[in-house]
């Protein structure tokens, strides 16, 4: 073994008996079962309990590398530092370059961790090596694909908050697939761990000391502003076998959830609670002897789209549709067909109000890695629009899955993201309001963008003003926008913009939560169903620098708008205890104001009209001896330019 590969074991040994607490949910069973315990583990896919018992026996045994691979590995799949994945495995590929499929590994590591450009260029790496299994071959391309939608992902993300519901609701265990009541004031969800119904289990439901926990249902309240501790939904429900929550109904009366079976692999049931208490769940017609896992029902109750990997689908799991018959059960089972599925993985559909759009999770499409979350709608014609992945950083290189919404529109989901409490945890999306972006192009050369223009937006009520400068591409963008009709206008050009044209043309798209959002006025053309504009705006201007100060009052001295006052400013400092002020104040009482350069502004009277404002401003100059005072323009207390109000055609 080199020096080099000696040192970099030590500080992995030394790394993992700080962190091994951290993990610690199994207790060992002793050295002699730490091999036995955690290969079972690692082979069941319950990562989190075998990469405490991998990290002692690196500790114990530094020169094996089966032991920092499959430590690696389990990183990749933990929401806990998923960048020690890359240490680990570089180390195995460093100890021996051959170790099958740890070139394959190591690509999922980076991009795991967003290092999409390392991951595929790893990948093809892998592709071409002698130590990657066929099996993992075949799903590089998949993988690499996956690394190219991230990084387009990542360019365009959305103007969101992604908050974790915390420990009263997630914990070091999984939490997984929420379903939320039409006035939110019930939350049920999946649980696995250590509360878990049936303790460990092996394989055929029975006891075993390195077994693993089995799914149960688990619910909280919306009590006084807060949710509260999270608890078993019900004995009715809840077994030592997998009973896992798939959706509940908007007035909480009706629960359907999935249960293992002997005879098939698993199917959909249905509970209805009365009173307090939940009915024995009865099992769908819809199911077959294969697996069907999760479902959605819409709001008339008639109709469901569910997931399964029945035989005749496009891929493993597949979205079917189903419809309530007139004698009470479900029948008339569609495929949604090859727009929807694809040859991986579908699952967790879930309604919006409209009852027509609804969403849904895939390994394909343009997922960014594992399960991300996509839209589609329903047609008129019974056919399905093509799926949008509804974007970073909703979805990650990690699962994620089961989105849900409440009536009030707060939406609910489950991810194995970096930062949560366990394996999976339940987040909530916090909107944070409209994105509009677009690119500024001529009217003559459309394909000519103009890079370098500062692009101002203005709301209706103009109490904000906000401004970007574009950038090679012509494009500029501007989030958090509360909903409003806006105006888009150019404050100024650098001096390497390149464009002759006398027209700008601005086109763009404003979307919410990465949705299209019709009907926003932008310079009082309201977006289409695309939520995309086009708007026109000429180059030249009747740029008031230009006009002589007659020329300004004739023509602006007597407008005004509503909320917008004219000041004469007399001092503009640094530090305001420097500011003398005995000799103006028989001009009116001083006021200061601080502005975004951070300099104090001093400044008397508040008028209505520009005209107003100049006579005073006469006096100060004149009788005040403040050569350096001049009128400032404010409107709902934000600066404004008297430019601006003849840009957006508030003076004309």
């Amino acid at each position: 073994m080199t020096r080099n590969l000696q040192l970099r074991l030590f500080l992995f040994t030394t790394l993992f008996a700080i962190t091994i607490n951290a993990f610690s949910q199994y207790d060992s069973r002793g050295a002699d079962f730490d091999k036995v315990d955690a290969n079972n583990f690692y082979d069941e896919g319950n990562y989190y309990d075998a990469l405490p018992l991998y990290e002692s026996l690196i500790a114990a045994s530094p020169d094996k590398l089966d032991y920092q691979l499959k430590a690696g590995i389990c990183y990749i799949h933990l929401s806990k530092s998923p960048e020690k994945a890359i240490i680990l495995i570089q180390t195995v590929l460093e100890g021996k370059a051959t170790t099958q499929n740890a070139l394959f590994y190591l690509a999922k590591a980076y991009a795991i961790n967003y290092k999409f450009d390392l991951a595929i260029e790893t990948y093809e790496k892998a592709q071409s090596s002698m130590a990657t299994s066929s099996d993992k071959k075949r799903r590089i391309p998949l993988l690499i694909q996956q690394c190219r939608n991230g990084l387009d992902l990542m360019e365009d993300s959305l103007a969101v908050e992604i908050v974790n519901m915390g420990g009263l609701i997630n914990s070091s265990a999984n939490e997984y697939s929420p379903s939320i009541t039409s006035d939110e004031t019930m939350l049920v969800f999946t649980y696995r761990g250590v509360k878990s119904e049936g303790d460990r289990q092996n394989k055929y439901n029975k006891p075993a000391e390195n077994g693993n926990y089995y799914e149960d249902i688990y619910k909280s309240q919306f009590v006084k502003g807060s949710w509260t501790q999270s608890m078993p939904i019900s004995d009715s429900i809840n077994t030592k076998g997998n009973e896992a929550a798939i959706s509940i109904s908007g007035d909480g009366e009706k629960l359907y959830l999935f249960k293992d079976t002997k005879s098939n692999s698993g199917d959909i049931y249905v509970s209805e609670k009365t009173d307090d208490s939940w009915s024995e769940p009865k099992r769908l017609a819809i199911n077959s002897k294969y697996w069907e896992g999760h479902a959605a029902v819409n709001s008339n109750g008639d109709f469901m789209l569910f997931s399964s990997n029945r035989v005749g689908g496009y891929g493993g799991q597949d979205l079917y549709s189903a419809t309530l018959l007139e004698n009470g059960k479900w029948g008339n089972i569609k495929n949604l067909g090859s727009t929807i599925n694809t040859k991986y993985n579908e699952d967790a559909p879930f309604f919006q109000p409209d009852d027509s759009t609804f969403n849904f999770s895939s390994q394909g499409h343009t997922s960014m890695g594992g399960y991300d979350i996509f839209e589609a709608k329903m047609n008129a014609d019974k056919t399905y629009s093509a799926p949008r992945n509804i974007g970073y950083p909703i979805n990650t290189t990690s699962n994620d899955i089961f989105y849900s919404t409440s009536g009030k529109g707060n939406v609910y989901y489950s991810s194995a993201r970096k930062g949560g409490f366990g394996q999976n945890d339940i987040y909530q999306i916090i909107d944070k309001g409209m994105t509009i972006k677009g690119k500024v192009l001529t009217k003559n050369e459309p394909i000519k963008p103009i890079r370098s223009l500062i692009v101002s937006i203005t709301n209706k009520a103009r109490t904000f003003n906000l401004s970007d400068t574009t950038d090679n591409e012509g494009r500029y963008q501007f989030s958090n926008m509360p909903s409003d009709d806006y105006s888009l206008s150019f404050l100024e050009e650098e001096e390497d913009v390149e464009a002759i044209d006398s027209v700008y043309v601005f086109e763009g798209q404003v979307t919410r939560m990465g949705k299209a959002q019709k009907g926003v006025k932008i310079n009082d053309n309201a977006t289409d169903e695309s939520g995309k504009y086009h708007v026109e705006i000429a180059k030249e201007r009747n740029m008031v620098d230009d006009m002589s100060t007659e020329e300004i009052e004739d023509k602006y001295g007597d407008q005004t708008a509503e909320e917008l006052i004219f000041v004469v400013q007399v001092a503009a400092l640094q530090n305001p205890n420097y500011f003398d002020g005995k000799d103006i104040k028989t001009y009116g009482e001083v006021e200061n104001v601080v502005l975004e350069d951070g300099l104090t502004r001093f400044t008397i009277g508040k008028f209505k009209t520009l005209n107003e404002a100049n006579d005073l401003l006469e006096k100060v100059k004149t009788n005040g001896e403040r050569e350096d005072a001049f009128v400032l323009l404010f409107i709902n207390g934000k600066r404004t330019y008297l430019q601006d109000l003849v840009d957006d055609g508030t003076f004309k």
